[in-house]
C-alpha cells in the first residue's frame, strides 16, 4: 500500500499485524531501539489491553551457532521478526507453539534456528531462579547468583556429577559458580542440565 508518510506506515504494520495475529495471544514484542511511532503504537494497545512481555533478567552468552540462515528464511524482515518472536519466549508452551509454526511455514528448522529457541527458554528458567548471568569462558560456564543461598549451592556440589567440576566464588562482587565443561561437552546442553539439577534441589 502507498502511505501519506512513514508514521502512518509504521502504524498501519503494528496494528495490521497485532490484530492479525490476535488469536496467537496478547503479547507484542518491541526492541529498545524502536523510531518514536512504533512506541506510540506500542502506548495504544497496551491500553486495548496488549501486553509488552518483560525481558528475562538473565544474560547469555555461550560459544554455540544461534542465528537464522538466510537459506533457510530468505526475507530479512521475516528474519527480524522471528528474532523478535523467539526473544519474547518465557515457557515451552510459547516454543512448542513458534516452532509449530515455523515448521508449517518454513521447514524443519536448521540447528542455529533450534539453538535460539533453547537459548530464550535457558535464559528464562535461570532469571525464574536468581540467576543473571551465564557466560562461557573457554571451556568453563559461568552462573552469576543474584543471592547466596548456602545450602542450595552446597547440595549442587556435592551431586556425583559435579564433584570437582563446579566451583564457588563467593568473594566477587556476586556469587558466581564455575562449571568445567568436559571434552567435546556442549555448553547449552550443559547449561541446561545445570538449571535442571539447581532448580530441583
Amino acid at each position: 500500500y502507498l502511505t501519506s508518510g512513514g508514521t502512518y506506515s509504521n502504524n498501519l504494520a503494528v496494528f495490521g499485524s497485532a490484530e492479525a495475529r490476535r488469536r496467537m495471544g496478547n503479547r507484542v514484542v518491541f526492541s529498545a531501539v524502536e523510531h518514536p511511532s512504533i512506541e506510540a503504537c506500542g502506548a495504544v494497545l497496551e491500553e486495548r489491553g496488549e501486553k509488552r512481555p518483560e525481558e528475562p533478567d538473565c544474560v547469555a552468552d555461550l560459544n554455540v551457532t544461534a542465528a537464522i540462515p538466510k537459506d533457510y528464511i530468505e526475507s530479512g524482515e521475516q528474519r527480524m521478526d522471528l528474532y523478535r518472536r523467539m526473544a519474547a519466549i518465557r515457557n515451552q508452551e510459547d516454543a512448542d507453539e513458534l516452532l509449530d509454526e515455523m515448521v508449517d511455514r518454513y521447514g524443519d528448522p536448521p540447528k542455529g534456528a533450534m539453538n535460539l529457541i533453547d537459548i530464550a527458554l535457558l535464559r528464562a528458567r535461570a532469571a525464574a531462579l536468581k540467576i543473571s548471568d551465564i557466560s562461557q569462558k573457554g571451556r568453563t560456564v559461568v552462573f552469576t547468583l543474584e543471592s547466596f543461598e548456602f545450602e542450595k549451592i552446597s547440595a549442587l556440589c556435592a551431586l556425583p556429577e559435579y564433584q570437582n567440576k563446579v566451583f564457588l566464588s563467593p568473594k566477587t562482587q556476586k556469587p558466581t559458580l564455575t562449571l568445567k565443561l568436559g571434552a567435546g561437552e556442549n555448553s547449552l546442553k550443559a547449561a541446561e542440565n545445570f538449571l535442571k539439577n539447581f532448580g530441583n534441589l
